[in-house]
């Protein structure tokens, strides 16, 4: 058998087919191959860390109610702290951070001041 060609047994018959893939000498080496490309191994490009500009992300998102990407774009030219936005969605779940509020929370809410405005 030559090294373009192989065996392939089907219903009982052996017959040589071409070789389907590349030799394996044309393959790229192991080690040249980046096979992690995620936005989730990614590190922020920053001399910050997120630590570091928690308070001012708690300002400008909850305080001003900006939107995401906004602070992020105001994040990383004031404070030079770039990542991207699943790394800090990803911080607002660590930092417990809630903008909206759910269905329940509002009904709560509606009966808290409704009882203060009945008492006086």
């Amino acid at each position: 058998m030559s090294n373009n060609s192989c065996v392939i047994r089907e219903n009982g018959e052996t017959r040589k087919s071409p070789l389907l893939r590349r030799p394996a000498a044309s393959y790229p080496a192991r080690s040249s191959v980046n096979l992690v490309d995620s936005e989730a191994t990614q590190q922020p490009k920053t001399k910050k860390s997120r630590e570091d500009i928690k308070e001012r992300f708690r300002q400008l998102y909850l305080g001003e109610n900006l939107r995401l990407k906004d602070v992020m774009e105001i994040l990383s030219m004031e404070d030079e702290f770039v990542a991207t936005k699943k790394m800090f969605k990803s911080g607002i779940t660590q930092w417990k951070f809630e903008k909206n509020y759910r269905a329940t929370d509002k009904a709560q809410i509606a009966f808290i001041i409704k009882s203060f405005k009945d008492n006086g």
